[in-house]
Formats: structure tokens, sequence, C-alpha cells
């Protein structure tokens, strides 16, 4: 998941400034940990990396896993189209998700 945290960072880079990519970022956690308080050890680098994630999901099953990743991720998406176009939004995710918009 760190790797796919980075991956939307470079990403979303290319769409919005380093400080609104922050914000973004630590926003969009603090709305996944108010959900989810076993999110608590995850923090925001300044590079709008996540860190803290393995400790995090220690010890949770594959499923759940995957589900607080979405949670997080869902929450970056949301909070990332109030700042770009709706295409630009599209686009990003035909460019992370490629077989997923076929």
């Amino acid at each position: 998941m760190e790797a796919a945290s980075r991956t939307l960072v470079r990403h979303m880079a290319q769409r919005v400034n380093p400080g609104d990519a922050y914000a973004l970022c630590t926003l969009a956690l603090t709305l996944a940990k108010a959900e989810h308080p076993r999110l608590a050890p995850i923090s925001a680098a300044a590079d709008g990396t996540l860190g803290g994630l393995a400790a995090a999901l220690d010890g949770q099953p594959e499923d759940q896993q995957h589900d607080l990743a979405v949670i997080i991720l869902g929450h970056h998406l949301r909070l990332l189209g109030t700042l770009i176009r709706e295409h630009e939004l599209i686009k990003l995710l035909a460019e992370l998700l490629p077989d997923a918009l076929v």
C-alpha cells in the first residue's frame, strides 16, 4: 500500500501543487482516521506519501487491510475531485487503474 500511496502522489503532483497535495493527503487521512481509529499510526509526509501503513495494518485480515486502504484512497480521490476538473480526475483514474476503466 505504501507503493500505491507513492504512485498516487506522483500522479497527483502532475495536477496540483505540492502544498495542495500535502493538504489533501492530510485531510484524507484525518477523515479516514475519524472513521477507523486503527489508522492512527499512519502519518502524512511532506511529499504527500503515507508512512506507518505497515504498523496500522499489521495483524489485520487481508480483506480488512484492503477495506481500510480503499477508505483512505476514497477520501483522497473525493477531495482531489474538489481541486481538479472531472475530466482530469477521470484521466488520473485511467492512469492508475487502466484495466478497470475499459
